[in-house]
């Protein structure tokens, strides 16, 4: 076994327990049962997530002109839930995080169900086939737990009980989260074995479908929401679980010798994992900063009428 397996069987799976531990000494438990209170955020982020973000991998997958596995691996990549990335996104850019965390647990425990039959839809689809894609029930749950619920309650305990730790911990955890993640991730992509070796580089010209699926993600995840009159902040979560997908899962998979097995599958999410950080990053950016020049005009269209009254 190469250092590819130990990456990603051991050392990404701890970085991403840190990274929901860091995460969670922000968070209060009262934070999760406002979102108990008023589920409307989480059922249509799931909705988008499993029904529409599919809808707009199969739309790409039909048009663009590539390998029917290649077409498989973006409907793989929109299977898939939120990461911790989308995480760890919405704490730097200020958006609800307590929302996102529960997103990403609740999606990731569907996923078992889901995730086999939107990828069967996709082989029935491009190659005329399906497979049993029986993804374990038992361990994905202790996965979600592990690395998700359990990281992020110990987090919440120690702000509760450390406060004073907590508030110190919090700057240098927000540069050094992002770093950490960034590093273990690239290591893991790079050392990813495959049989045969696969040249990703060759394969840059799937770019533009990659960045037209996580750019309809956000967009979508954004502004669909506003009909339902949700709230920016709570919107720009959503807008972020939709367009970050778990790219370590599709890989997962794809390569397989249990599930599809095919390592063309997985490019798709590999070149996807290559920018959408940083594209989700400028996004976030982005609106945060419309939102604080619509609030200035705001405020200086406000003092206006009032010197003039």
């Amino acid at each position: 076994m190469g250092i590819g397996y130990y990456l990603s069987t051991y050392v990404l799976p701890a970085v991403l327990a840190f990274l929901m531990l860091g995460m969670g000494m922000t968070l209060t438990f009262k934070d999760f049962k406002n979102i108990i209170l008023y589920p409307k955020s989480i059922a249509m982020a799931l909705g988008l997530q499993m029904i529409i973000l599919p809808g707009i991998a199969f739309t790409i997958a039909a048009l663009a002109p590539i390998s029917p596995s290649l077409k498989v691996g973006f409907i793989l990549i929109a299977a898939c839930p939120g990461g911790t990335v989308s995480n760890l996104l919405s704490h730097l850019l200020r958006a609800n995080l307590a929302l996102s965390v529960s997103l990403t647990a609740v999606n990731s425990f569907l996923v078992v169900f889901s995730l086999p039959a939107i990828v069967n839809l996709g082989l029935l689809a491009f190659l005329g086939d399906t497979k049993s894609l029986d993804l374990p029930f038992w361990k994905t749950l202790l996965e979600i737990l592990q690395i998700t619920v359990i990281p992020c309650i110990v987090g919440i305990l120690i702000r509760r009980y450390l406060p004073q730790l907590a508030k110190n911990l919090e700057k240098p955890l927000e540069y050094i989260m992002p770093v950490l993640l960034g590093i273990t991730l690239a290591a893991t992509v790079y050392f990813k074995e495959s049989d045969p070796p696969i040249n990703y580089l060759e394969h840059i010209f799937l770019l533009p479908y990659a960045l037209s699926l996580n750019l309809l993600g956000m967009i979508i995840g954004y502004y669909s929401p506003k009909l339902l009159k949700i709230s920016r902040r709570n919107r720009l979560t959503m807008s972020l679980e939709v367009g970050l997908q778990n790219t370590g899962l599709a890989i997962t998979v794809a390569t397989s010798a249990n599930l599809l097995n095919d390592a063309e599958m997985a490019i798709p999410a590999v070149i996807y994992a290559l920018f959408t950080f940083f594209t989700a990053t400028g996004w976030g950016v982005w609106i945060n900063r419309s939102r604080k020049e619509k609030s200035s005009k705001k405020v200086s269209t406000n003092k206006e009428v009032a010197s003039n009254s």
